[in-house]
């Protein structure tokens, strides 16, 4: 009963997550790439989908200034940054974001100097920072850290620590995960069938994320994302069945079935990473901070539910058995919006 109860919370905030359709975090991309002569060029890729008020605007050094694609300098003003985003040579629209490219003069390079984005409130962005010398310096930003310092190689530190906080925002942003690890708890019959399950689950995502980020497989992420939400779908129906005192196969062995689905989700938690790159020197410790930071988020989520279920046992004693069956078809139900929009989305 409890269960049922903890249960409709999680399910009201996945209705509200809903419409956005997919699970997969949406930063906002900063990406600089270093020329000759100081040119820099600039590509920032936002989101469609965004918080109400939400203003990102970059911030470059004082002493570089805008200019044209071809190196002139840009006409009117003093060269003054502030309103880079209103002369952008070229803009171009995707399914759920925006591109646009421009470029800066930052005579004596990008080394040394800070760059960042303001208004990062409620949102993080990844910068990606190509330097003549061939190193790439790959950051997260978010509201407790809008500058950074751009150095000629990041240290293994900042490789640890970004990567880990990227893969804790991606596992919080991922309702429709969150949603099947919910569901894995409405699944166990005792403590130790959940972490039967919950560690079958890692075991398998954290195979299929390695693989695809070190592009030993390479799926396409469209169709990954529909076959993720069909997951939730079985486990909501498994959930909605009457197993009886045997048990169906998969209550029998459910591990199997966390391990089974645990691939496919690891495909698609290889999508942030793609996005954020790997550091070319410290890819092995990118890919493990990564699974780190995504297994403390997924923990997490279960050391918060489980509180919620202990703490409300009490108070939900009387609730009618028709709200047992509400999880499972509320699962139900959000797996398959997921799965036509999603599905619609390909086509």
């Amino acid at each position: 009963m409890v269960r049922s109860a903890s249960a409709l919370l999680l399910l009201a905030v996945v209705a509200r997550a809903m419409p956005a359709g997919a699970h997969a975090l949406d930063p906002v991309l900063f990406q600089l790439t270093e020329r000759t002569d100081g040119l820099v060029d600039v590509t920032w890729k936002a989101p469609n989908a965004r918080v109400p008020g939400l203003q990102l605007v970059p911030v470059f050094p004082p002493e570089c200034r805008r200019v044209e694609r071809d190196g002139s300098a840009a006409s009117g003003g003093d060269g003054s940054l502030e309103n880079v985003l209103q002369v952008q040579q070229s803009e171009t629209d995707e399914q759920d974001a925006s591109i646009s490219h421009w470029a800066i003069q930052c005579d004596g390079g990008l080394v040394g100097r800070t760059i960042g984005i303001d208004g990062l409130e409620s949102t993080d962005a990844l910068v990606r920072i190509e330097l003549r010398s061939g190193s790439v310096d790959r950051r997260v930003l978010g509201a407790d850290r809008a500058r950074v310092t751009v150095e000629g190689e990041p240290t293994r530190f900042d490789v640890l620590t970004d990567y880990v906080r990227l893969g804790v925002e991606h596992i919080g942003g991922g309702i429709d995960h969150l949603l099947f690890v919910f569901g894995l708890l409405l699944l166990a019959r005792s403590r130790r069938a959940l972490l039967a399950m919950i560690t079958a689950f890692t075991i398998g995502h954290s195979m299929t994320l390695a693989l695809a980020a070190l592009q030993v497989v390479s799926v396409a992420q469209a169709p990954i994302e529909v076959v993720i939400a069909v997951t939730i779908w079985i486990l909501a129906v498994e959930l909605s069945r009457n197993a009886g005192e045997s048990g169906t196969r998969l209550r029998r062995k459910p591990w199997a079935m966390s391990f089974t689905f645990g691939l496919l989700h690891g495909l698609g938690f290889a999508g942030a990473l793609r996005a954020a790159g790997l550091p070319a020197n410290d890819v092995p410790l990118a890919l493990l901070s990564f699974n780190v930071g995504i297994e403390i988020g997924q923990l997490g989520f279960v050391a918060v539910v489980l509180a919620a279920m202990g703490a409300l046992s009490a108070a939900l004693e009387g609730l009618p058995p028709w709200v047992r069956a509400l999880p499972a078809f509320g699962m139900g139900t959000a797996a398959t919006y997921w799965i036509l929009a999603r599905g619609a989305a390909l086509l």
